[in-house]
């Protein structure tokens, strides 16, 4: 039988685990249905989606110590903010073209600084560039 402080230990860990999944899955639910109509969503837009692993490495470095079984749920959670939460894919194809063969596609944005930039210098600029889109804003 377990010792009583290992016992409280396994709570406390299923516990924050089962907490911090529950958060990352609000935070998935959150950034589906439009992360800007809440303060903690427009919040969450700005932080580095990174700082969600952090909880993750420290409750599986605990589940190593108290119990290795428990390990699998942490890395769960972890994996879960690499994939859905960041975004994270691998691409299977090693070209850069898609189906249709249509390559990555080059914007340029320009302030032509309301009609005084020297149009010159802005015609050598797209030509250098070559973009597919220019974008030009007052």
């Amino acid at each position: 039988m377990m010792p009583k402080l290992n016992r409280k230990t396994h709570i406390w860990l299923y516990g924050l685990t089962c907490i911090y999944g529950a958060i990352l899955v609000a935070l998935t639910v959150l950034n589906l249905y439009g992360s800007d109509r809440w303060w903690f969503g427009n919040v969450n837009l700005f932080l580095p989606q990174l700082i969600w692993l952090i909880p993750g490495v420290l409750l599986a470095c605990l589940a190593f110590v108290v119990s290795r079984q428990c390990i699998w749920a942490p890395v769960l959670c972890m994996v879960w903010v690499l994939g859905p939460i960041m975004g994270f894919c691998c691409h299977v194809h090693s070209t850069s073209e898609n189906a249709e063969g249509i390559g990555p596609i080059r914007v340029m944005s320009c302030n032509i600084k309301y009609g005084q930039r020297d149009i010159s210098s802005l015609v050598d600029d797209i030509s250098n560039y070559s973009p597919d889109i220019v974008m030009l804003q007052d």
